[in-house]
């Protein structure tokens, strides 16, 4: 990928974000830094030095995760009986839906989060919903 391309690529992500890229909660790097390191674009590497992929693992993952996948009961925007909804702008659908993932299948008897926003919402809805409330759940 070449840089102008990532550039105007952020430039358009930019507009639609809650904080600019580069800043420490933006998913986004700056574009300065991302013209330091453009050799870590290259779509055409196979592996991340000092990163284990574990690509087949990760495929093994995605298939047993298929299963939850159809009982997805979340709305786009907010339900009555629901906390959590994709709409939200700061845990929205793809971190939603692979949380619920997690949850789902690894079933966890204590979930300990650092701050309390859609992410804990989630967390809740599926603890009384697929756990009947069962494990404990701690925010801070």
């Amino acid at each position: 990928m070449k840089i102008g391309n990532v550039k105007q690529k952020l430039m358009l992500l930019k507009k639609r974000i809650f904080c600019y890229p580069g800043h420490y909660y933006s998913p986004i790097p700056s574009v300065k830094e991302v013209s330091k390191h453009e050799e870590l674009f290259d779509c055409n590497v196979d592996v991340v030095p000092g990163v284990e992929l574990k690509y087949v693992h990760q495929m093994q993952r995605l298939e047993e995760w298929k299963q939850y996948y159809n009982e997805l009961s979340f709305n786009e925007t907010p339900k009555e009986d629901q906390r959590y909804y994709f709409e939200n702008g700061m845990y929205s659908y793809a971190d939603g839906i692979f949380y619920y993932f997690m949850l789902r299948s690894l079933q966890p008897h204590r979930v300990i989060e650092i701050g309390s926003g859609f992410s804990s919402a989630l967390l809740m809805d599926v603890n009384e919903k697929y756990f009947s409330s069962n494990y404990t759940s701690m925010f801070y």
